[in-house]
């Protein structure tokens, strides 16, 4: 089946490499590469720059992990400088600031 227009339909048969071509064609537009890492990235903004943070220690084995963060005993959920801390393990805290996560 060959699709010839919106209301038309042809019967002759087609191979999926031809209906692929067809429908690429008929609902997709080609762009460059250039146009597309434009698209992802608005260069007008200035990045974001992460807050300074200082891990001293951390305290895992009280019944909720605390962390030392810049000379301040912080758990999860806790605000640093204007970032938020996500997660405490052993070895890491995991600190959020605009979307962007850092161990």
């Amino acid at each position: 089946m060959r699709i010839s227009d919106e209301n038309s339909v042809d019967d002759k048969p087609i191979t999926a490499q031809e209906l692929v071509a067809q429908a690429s064609d008929t609902y997709f537009t080609t762009v460059t590469s250039e146009e597309l890492v434009a698209e992802s990235f608005d260069l007008s903004q200035e990045p974001t720059k992460f807050p300074k943070i200082n891990t001293t220690k951390i305290y895992h084995v009280l019944p909720f992990p605390v962390a030392n963060i810049n000379s301040k005993l912080v758990r999860t959920g806790d605000g640093v400088s204007v970032a938020r801390v996500v997660g405490i393990d052993q070895k890491n805290v995991i600190v959020q600031y605009e979307g962007i996560r850092r161990s």
